[in-house]
């Protein structure tokens, strides 16, 4: 089964791909697999990443400095 074939069976992985983005303001997939699923995050830039971490992580500084 495809993925987008089985956020059509479960709506529920739709809204939270939905939730996820708008939170993350970025896209977001939710994948299952037949034992387990991932999450997708895509990000476009090294700043990118860590703005999205922090977000993840709450306030706290993102990612340690190099």
């Amino acid at each position: 089964m495809k993925p987008a074939a089985v956020r059509d069976a479960d709506p529920m992985l739709g809204e939270v791909e939905e939730i996820l983005s708008e939170q993350l303001a970025t896209r977001v997939q939710v994948v299952l697999g037949k034992r387990k699923g991932k999450i997708i995050v895509e990000f476009a830039s090294k700043e990118d990443l860590e703005r999205i971490v922090s977000e993840i992580i709450g306030s706290g500084p993102g990612m340690a400095p190099e």
